[in-house]
């Protein structure tokens, strides 16, 4: 199981998302990622679709400003789910806001954070 794990862990792409095998036999970043969240809030929520972004990422402070976006969508899309009061509520939405801004932070800090 190490060495399948390790070899999963070698290959090198230049964005961050889906891959897909080429026609020519190579593989490529395509799409969007799909993260688990997004998979389980898509599947049991009335999040609608379209606020899932379609772009893949060429950093990583592009993809976790985009999972910010994404808590905040399951906030005001989840609320009687989510939240159980108003402190709650407060919680989750300054947690949100400091995700978001360490990943801003990130995107305007040393380049080499911005890699993945």
């Amino acid at each position: 199981m190490a060495e399948i794990l390790l070899e999963l862990s070698k290959p090198e792409f230049p964005y961050i998302g889906a891959i897909r095998e080429k026609d020519s036999g190579g593989w490529t970043v395509s799409k969007r990622p799909l993260t688990f969240n997004m998979n389980q809030v898509a599947q049991f929520s009335n999040i609608p679709h379209h606020v899932f972004g379609s772009q893949r990422f060429s950093n990583a402070a592009d993809h976790f400003e985009e999972l910010a976006q994404q808590h905040f969508y399951h906030l005001k899309f989840k609320q009687n789910v989510a939240i159980s009061d108003e402190s709650d509520c407060r919680k989750k939405y300054i947690a949100r806001c400091l995700f978001r801004k360490l990943s801003r932070v990130q995107k305007t800090g040393s380049p080499s954070l911005m890699n993945f």
